[in-house]
């Protein structure tokens, strides 16, 4: 079983690419991309409306980890290891049927 913080105990930079550039920033989509608090990432970089490449951002640490799916294991089996709800696993990581390779929130 492989247990992994998503992004390390500690904040990281993230440098914006061209894919990320937008004119109305969604910090919404964002935070789910990188799994951050959104008030979290305000109070170490300000409140932000537009990014473009080059441009430098602190994502700052995440609590939740990362689940690497092994085979054999199914939703059930993994929400007993981590003692989550199925559903919970399904609505965090926005599926209904897991693949092995897959990462997951739990």
């Amino acid at each position: 079983m492989e247990i992994k913080l998503y992004n390390e105990t500690k904040a990281w930079f993230y440098t914006v690419k061209k894919v990320d550039e937008m004119e109305n920033f969604d910090l919404l989509k964002f935070s789910e991309k990188f799994n951050f608090n959104i008030s979290d990432f305000e109070s170490l970089n300000g409140k932000i409306s537009k990014i473009s490449s080059g441009d430098v951002l602190v994502i700052p640490a995440s609590q939740k980890y990362v689940h690497v799916v092994m085979p054999t294991e199914t939703l059930t089996k993994i929400s007993e290891m981590f003692n989550v709800s199925e559903n919970y696993l399904k609505e965090t990581n926005k599926i209904n049927k897991i693949f092995i390779g897959q990462k997951i929130f739990t």
